[in-house]
C-alpha cells in the first residue's frame, strides 16, 4: 500500500539553519500491517508520517500510496482519504460543536451525499464505541473519548490506513486502553493499516512490526520480538525496549537465561514462574522511609475551585484540598483525566485563585491584598502540558529571554541567563539559539519551555506532564536534570497520569480522584495495595504488576518492586542455580 523511495526532506532549505530531516528513507508497508514507528526526538518520525498523506512533500524521492505519487496534486485528495492522520493532541483537530458534526466534517468536504454521510457517522461512531454520543459536545469529552472521536472522524472518510502520531501520550491508563483497543480492533476486523508513532515501549509491544528511525534514516525494521531482542542496539539509538525485555536481558547478564524473551508482564509472569517453584511465604513490602520534612513553600487549606461559577455551566473541580509542598522535595501529583491535577497546580502560582479556601505561596496568600503576583509567578515557574502553547518568539534565544526581559534585567544579565538555562537543559547555544521554536521536535520544544522558566531563576518548578512525548534518553536526562535542580535549591512539583513515571522520581505522591485527595504518601506506601490504584483510574508501575502477578503464583517476590534494578536483584536472588539456563 505504501512505498517510500529514497525520500529526502529539508527544513529551511538554503538557509543557515537548514535541517536535513529525512536522508534517503526507503520503506514498504503492506495493506493490513500493524506498525509501531519508534525513534529518538528529532529522528524524523513525524516528518516521515506527514509525507504519507501529503501534508509534507518530498524535496527528492517519492512517496506512493496505492501507486499514487503524493506530488501529483490531482491525486492528493484521494491520498488523504486513504491515509488518515490522528495527532497527539486531539483538540488540535476537533472543529465541530457536536460529535456528529465533527464526524461529518471530512465526508462533507469530500462532497459525499447527505444520506451517506449520516450512515457513515453512525458506522464510524459504532466502530469506536461512541454511537450513543451523537449530540455530545467534543470539548466536554474525556481525553480518551476525544482521541477516539478523532479516529471516528478519520474513519468516516473510509481510509485504508490510519497514522497516529503519539495518540496516547496525554491520556490516562483508561484512555490509552480505549484508543489502543480501538485501533487494534479496526486492524483485525477491517484490515485497516495502522502506523503509530510512540515513545512507550510497552505500547509498541502490542504491534506486529517495529520500524526504528534515527537521524533521518531507517535504522532498524523487523518483527516486534526481533527488534526488542536487540536491547544494546536500541540503547545505541537512544531508545529502550519494553521493561520485561530489559529484565530478561539483565538476568541473562547474570547467567540466568529465560526460556523465551517476554514482551509483556503477562508473558514475563508465565516465563519466570515456570523456572521458580512456589513457596508458602510471601514477603511484605519494604519498610517505608518518612517523607522529607522542611520549610513549607506552598500550602493549600480547604481549597475549592469551581469553573464558570455562577453560570449554568459551572463545574466544581476541587473539593477541600489540604496539601503542602516542602522546600527541596520532589512532589508527584497523579490522577486520571479530569481528577483536578492541572487545576490544583495552577493555584500554585496564582494563575487560578480559590473560589473557597486559601492558598499560600512563600508565606503570602494568593488572594490577599498584599499579594505580589509578579513575585509569586517569578518564583514559581509552570511548564504547561503542551509546551508549544508557551512558545511564541521568532527564535529560541528570544523565547527564553522573554521572562528575564520582563523582570527589567540588563541585556548582559539576560544573555547570561539565556546561556545558563540552555546549558542546564543540554541545548547548545550555537545550534539552537537562532532556531525557530516551531522547527523543533516535541521533546526539544519541551527543553526550550523548561529553559525559559529556568531563566527566571524560580524557587519552585511545576511541570505538567513533563515526560509526555519525550524519548527514553530524554526521560533519563530529565530525571538527571531534576536532581541537578534539587541540588541547586529548586523545589519541584511533577504532574502526571503515569504512576510509572512518578514512582521512580518522587519523594512523595499526592493522588487525586474526582477533585479530592485520595492518597498522600511516599511512593511505596501509595503502591502497597494491589488494585487500589486501578480503583482510581490509574495503573501500577510495570514491575509492581510483575510482582503481584508472580505472588499470585506463589513466587515470593516483594510486592513493591519499583525499578529494573530492584526486580532483577529480587528475582535473581530467588532462582536456584540448578534452574539457570
Amino acid at each position: 500500500m505504501i512505498d517510500v523511495r529514497d525520500l529526502h526532506h529539508y527544513f529551511f532549505l538554503g538557509r543557515p539553519e537548514e535541517i536535513h530531516a529525512l536522508r534517503g528513507v526507503n520503506l514498504h508497508i503492506d495493506q493490513g500491517e500493524m506498525v509501531a514507528l519508534l525513534g529518538h526526538n528529532g529522528s524524523g518520525k513525524s516528518t516521515l508520517v506527514r509525507h504519507l498523506n501529503g501534508l509534507l512533500l518530498p524535496d527528492s524521492g517519492h512517496v506512493l500510496i496505492n501507486g499514487m505519487d503524493t506530488r501529483d496534486l490531482d491525486k492528493i485528495w484521494e491520498i488523504r482519504r486513504l491515509v488518515g492522520m490522528v495527532f497527539q493532541n486531539p483538540e488540535s483537530q476537533l472543529v465541530g460543536t457536536l460529535v456528529e458534526e465533527e464526524v461529518a466534517f471530512g465526508p462533507e468536504n469530500l462532497g459525499i451525499p447527505r444520506n451517506e454521510i449520516k450512515q457513515r457517522i453512525h458506522e464510524s461512531l459504532a466502530a469506536v464505541d461512541m454511537e450513543n454520543m451523537l449530540k455530545a459536545v467534543p470539548q466536554a469529552l474525556s481525553g480518551g473519548q476525544k482521541q477516539r472521536l478523532a479516529v471516528a472522524s478519520i474513519l468516516a472518510m473510509r481510509p485504508r490506513c490510519i497514522v497516529l502520531d503519539e495518540p496516547t501520550t496525554m491520556l490516562d491508563p483508561v484512555g490509552r486502553r480505549e484508543v489502543m483497543d480501538t485501533v487494534g480492533r479496526l486492524n483485525r476486523e477491517d484490515g485497516i493499516t495502522v502506523i503509530c508513532i510512540t515513545h512507550d515501549m510497552e505500547e509498541a509491544a502490542l504491534f506486529d512490526r517495529v520500524i526504528v528511525m534515527s537521524d533521518g534514516v531507517v535504522a532498524m525494521d523487523g518483527t516486534v520480538s526481533e527488534i526488542f531482542g536487540r536491547v544494546e542496539e536500541l540503547e545505541k539509538l537512544r531508545l529502550s525496549a519494553p521493561a520485561m525485555s530489559l529484565l530478561a536481558n539483565r538476568l541473562e547478564k547474570r547467567g540466568i537465561r529465560l526460556p523465551s524473551n517476554p514482551l509483556t508482564v503477562e508473558q514475563a509472569v508465565d516465563v519466570i514462574a515456570g523456572i521458580m517453584p512456589p513457596t508458602g511465604e510471601l514477603p511484605p513490602p519494604a519498610e517505608v522511609s518518612s517523607p522529607l520534612s522542611g520549610d513549607v513553600v506552598i500550602e493549600t487549606n480547604d481549597l475549592e475551585y469551581t469553573y464558570l461559577q455562577g453560570t449554568p455551566f459551572q463545574k466544581k473541580a476541587l473539593f477541600g484540598i489540604n496539601s503542602k509542598v516542602t522546600r527541596g522535595e520532589i512532589l508527584g501529583i497523579c490522577g486520571s483525566t479530569g481528577s483536578g491535577k492541572t487545576t490544583l497546580v495552577q493555584h500554585f502560582n496564582a494563575l487560578l485563585k480559590p473560589t473557597a479556601g486559601r492558598v499560600e505561596v512563600l508565606g503570602v496568600s494568593t488572594t490577599g491584598k498584599k499579594a505580589d503576583l509578579k513575585k509569586i509567578r517569578s518564583n514559581v515557574g509552570l511548564i504547561f502540558q503542551f509546551p508549544e502553547n508557551q512558545l511564541f518568539e521568532e527564535t529560541v534565544k528570544e523565547d527564553i529571554a522573554f521572562g528575564p526581559r520582563n523582570l527589567g534585567l540588563l541585556s548582559d544579565e539576560i544573555e547570561g541567563r539565556v546561556r545558563s538555562a540552555m546549558e542546564m537543559m543540554g541545548l547548545s547555544y550555537d545550534v539552537f539559539a537562532l532556531r525557530h521554536p516551531f522547527s523543533l521536535s516535541g521533546g526539544e520544544m519541551r527543553w526550550v519551555a523548561i529553559a525559559g522558566v529556568l531563566a527566571m531563576q524560580p524557587r519552585v518548578l511545576v511541570m505538567d506532564e513533563p515526560l509526555a512525548g519525550v524519548d527514553p534518553e530524554g526521560r533519563k536526562r530529565l530525571r538527571e536534570k531534576m536532581e541537578e535542580f534539587r541540588n541547586s535549591g529548586i523545589t519541584m512539583v511533577i504532574v502526571s497520569h503515569s504512576m510509572e513515571q512518578l514512582a521512580g522520581m518522587s519523594d512523595r505522591i499526592i493522588v487525586l480522584k474526582g477533585g479530592r485527595i485520595a492518597a498522600d504518601a511516599s511512593p511505596r506506601e501509595v503502591l502497597a495495595k494491589d488494585g487500589k490504584l486501578r480503583e482510581m483510574g490509574l495503573e501500577e508501575p510495570v514491575f509492581v504488576r510483575l510482582a503481584w502477578g508472580l505472588r499470585e503464583k506463589g513466587i515470593p517476590v516483594r510486592p513493591d518492586l519499583m525499578s529494573l534494578d530492584e526486580a532483577c536483584e529480587n528475582i535473581a536472588g530467588l532462582i536456584k542455580p540448578g534452574r539457570i539456563g
